[in-house]
């Protein structure tokens, strides 16, 4: 069965070039949201890799706890990456950062290979990103931020009103 809307103007379909000349450009279709198949790719996908942040607060209860520094200081130190406020613990500091910074790109090729998945190719695969034969990261970076506009429904980066961070906060992480 066929439902036709009466629109007065009826929707276009809009597309979005993506890239540049140095990473190749792609043209997307732009639906201003993620498709609900995608949000729970993406949720899937993500399930896989830790929190930065729940690791994050793990780590500095450790440190905390070891030092006898407060809690919210070294979760702070923690992830400004301060090395010297936390130098007793430059290792575990350093590990973490690139735990960090490995589970961030993990996340930008997931939300790219989301929008590549469902809307370009659906043979792609997350592993793809790491082969600048395929896909050169710059690409990859240029995806993601067209993903997270489409689940930000175009509407730009909310400021979010600032959080106290205490002992609390950290407990529910």
């Amino acid at each position: 069965m066929t439902v036709s809307l009466p629109f007065a103007v009826a929707p276009k379909p809009e597309t979005v070039k993506v890239g540049n000349v140095a990473c190749g450009v792609l043209e997307i279709q732009k639906f201003n949201d993620l498709t609900p198949v995608e949000r729970v790719w993406i949720r899937q996908q993500k399930a896989e890799i830790p929190n930065i942040q729940s690791e994050g607060v793990k780590l500095a209860r450790k440190l905390s706890q070891t030092s006898g520094l407060p809690l919210v200081e070294v979760f702070q130190a923690l992830m400004a990456g301060n090395l010297a406020y936390l130098a007793d613990y430059t290792d575990d500091v350093l590990k973490f950062l690139d735990d960090a910074d490995e589970f961030s790109q993990k996340q930008a090729e997931i939300m790219a290979s989301a929008i590549l998945v469902h809307r370009v190719s659906p043979d792609w695969e997350v592993e793809f990103c790491q082969d600048e034969k395929i896909i050169l990261p710059e690409m990859v970076s240029l995806l993601e931020i067209f993903a997270n506009n489409e689940a930000a429904h175009w509407a730009g980066v909310q400021s979010a009103e600032p959080v106290e961070l205490t002992e609390e906060a950290l407990g529910n992480s």
